[in-house]
């Protein structure tokens, strides 16, 4: 009897490692691709007061994201790539390092699906006795084929 729970203990395990990963695979092809940012919203508060707030809206195009199997990618304004960058997932959250002097390293939670995907930026600083929060929020469409 124990040699049985141990097996079936292992097959569920199995199952469950399997799944998980055809789960993340899944993920991964849907973050796979171009993508044509169409906003990006932005509110900065400081010390707990609403700052700025600003919406930006973009042609299909003008901003554009390139993501690569393998976890690289590539930021384009029009013809002009600004930026390369590596990222990651884990769970709900991708996170993105800038191929910048500083190795700017971006934690953004995100939303996937086969045409949409909603990003969202919280950052804090710390400038003497302020606090700034910067709460960003970026919707791209797939781009057609």
């Amino acid at each position: 009897m124990k040699k049985f729970i141990s097996f079936t203990g292992l097959i569920i395990f199995f199952l469950a490692l399997v799944s998980s990963s055809c789960k993340k695979d899944e993920e991964v092809s849907l973050f796979v691709g171009i993508w044509n940012v169409r906003s990006q919203s932005t509110v900065v508060y400081l010390n707990n007061e609403k700052y700025s707030e600003s919406i930006d809206l973009y042609d299909p195009g003008d901003m554009v994201i390139k993501i690569f199997d393998g976890g690289t990618g590539e930021h384009w304004t029009g013809d002009v790539k600004d930026q390369n960058f590596t990222w990651v997932l884990s769970g709900n959250t991708i996170t993105v390092t800038l191929d910048d002097e500083d190795n700017t390293v971006m934690a953004m939670t995100y939303t996937v699906t086969d045409t949409r995907m909603i990003l969202m930026i919280d950052q804090t600083s710390i400038e003497g006795s302020d606090t700034y929060v910067m709460n960003m929020a970026i919707i791209a469409d797939r781009a057609s084929s």
